[in-house]
């Protein structure tokens, strides 16, 4: 009697590792909801940089770029990043329509604080003159590099098969920058989002030597600008659908048909593929329900 419940267990998990079997992970793209959700009266954003310090800021953002080693003005540079992003970020489907006016110097605190929220008389102006709906506004842009080197000891094989140890040096560097946007919606008079968010990535080289290493690393401004561009990107797709690559498991086996249809889903022929598995459905019982679960997986792809 106590062997029972151990061949039930062992019973599913043979049904698990049979049902995996006969199924295979393909790569599609998804369009993903943004989490925010702009109203359908906004279509035309003027997108604007108010995150440059002004006249009585100036200097202590130079002396920051110095101490850092980051350079002069490499904030300024990563803002333009961080709008270029967010362009990018925006252009993959047509919800809005993206301006960037060169001409505009609106100047905010050039630190990790927000400004005062700009004026409807200025949001209202600069609105008329791009003829958009809303104004997207990179308030607040300021970054942090943390530097660090060390070495450890790593375990090496010879042609011949014995091993030896080997002194590597590392140069890391930890690059956050913390970015703050707001979205004005003229028509309305509203803040439509006012939202902070930090983007982070680790910059890692090697080498033989300390010198070695650090000579690889890229330099400190080119870290900055792509971890810019990468918070751009983050808040584009806050307010805007954005195209991503999911994995998704597909039947293939159980008939031949199932695997023509597999083929063709697999070269991205969803249209072939679910000709065949409708067919699959309607006169072969036996792997109906697998013909069922893929087609679930072609309408998930036609529908968004």
């Amino acid at each position: 009697m106590k062997s029972k419940p151990y061949f039930k267990w062992m019973h599913w998990v043979l049904l698990l590792l049979a049902l995996s079997a006969c199924r295979k992970t393909i790569y599609m793209s998804v369009l993903k909801p943004a989490p925010l959700t702009v109203p359908s009266s906004v279509r035309k954003l003027v997108v604007v940089n108010r995150s440059l310090p002004s006249e009585k800021n100036k200097v202590k953002n130079v002396l920051e770029g110095i101490i850092t080693g980051e350079g002069l003005w490499a904030d300024k540079e990563a803002s333009s990043d961080a709008l270029m992003g967010f362009g990018d970020a925006l252009r993959q489907t047509d919800r809005f329509q993206v301006t960037q006016p060169g001409d505009l110097n609106l100047r905010g605190t050039g630190t990790n604080a927000f400004p005062q929220p700009l004026s409807w008389e200025e949001v209202e102006e600069i609105c008329n003159q791009q003829g958009a709906d809303a104004i997207v506004s990179l308030e607040v842009f300021d970054s942090n590099t943390f530097t660090r080197n060390y070495q450890r000891t790593e375990q090496r094989k010879r042609s011949d098969g014995s091993t030896y140890t080997e002194v590597v040096h590392f140069s890391e560097s930890n690059v956050t920058v913390n970015l703050g946007w707001r979205l004005y919606d003229v028509k309305r008079k509203v803040i439509i989002d006012e939202y902070r968010a930090s983007s982070n990535h680790l910059f890692t080289s090697q080498g033989n030597t300390l010198s070695q290493a650090i000579g690889r690393a890229m330099a400190k401004r080119d870290m900055l600008k792509q971890v810019g561009a990468m918070g751009g990107r983050h808040y584009g797709a806050r307010i805007s659908p954005t195209w991503i690559t999911v994995s998704r498991y597909i039947y293939k086996k159980g008939s031949q048909d199932l695997k023509l249809a597999k083929k063709r889903a697999k070269y991205n022929d969803w249209e072939g593929a679910a000709e065949i598995w409708q067919g699959i459905i309607a006169s072969d019982p036996k792997n109906a329900g697998k013909a069922c679960y893929n087609m679930a997986l072609y309408h998930e792809g036609i529908n968004t």
